[in-house]
């Protein structure tokens, strides 16, 4: 979706966004066959189902309680969010992400600025480029601002 705004912004004839996206296309598919091929032989990691399992019986039974007309409790609200993976929600962090992607634009906006006056729609491309910089450069403390799965990550 990203390349095709781009590609629209840039007036690049559709002919050429097809064949874009088509090596695009052939490029994602050899990737993932790459990484596939190169994973087939790593060793699944081992999971704690008992701690889930409880955690969403949990929830079901205080469910079924309140809605039978029982008191939930305090006790029963906070399996209901452990059970819903709500507190791996941090303001801090997404605070932290907020703020980096304002600097970003504003970067992106200047860098487009002295590029070509007014701007000229080279914001997203430039932003983009900045953001898949600073993913490859400082992948460690980026990557812990919202990992992957995370409530507001996705």
């Amino acid at each position: 979706m990203n390349y095709v705004a781009v590609a629209g912004v840039l007036d690049i004839p559709p002919p050429l966004v097809g064949a874009g996206l088509a090596a695009d296309n052939l490029m994602c598919a050899c990737y993932f066959a790459a990484i596939f091929y190169l994973a087939r032989s790593a060793e699944q990691p081992k999971q704690d189902t008992a701690a889930a399992t409880a955690a969403a019986t949990a929830a079901a039974t205080a469910a079924v309680t309140a809605a039978a007309g029982g008191t939930g409790g305090a006790e029963n609200d906070d399996v209901i969010l452990a059970a819903e993976g709500s507190g791996s929600f941090s303001v801090l962090k997404a605070s932290y992400a907020l703020s980096l992607a304002a600097v970003v634009c504003a970067v992106s906006a200047f860098i487009a600025q002295r590029i070509v006056p007014g701007g000229g729609g080279l914001e997203i491309p430039i932003i983009t480029l900045v953001t898949v910089f600073l993913a490859t450069v400082a992948a460690k403390p980026v990557g812990k601002l919202a990992p992957s799965g995370e409530a507001g990550g996705c």
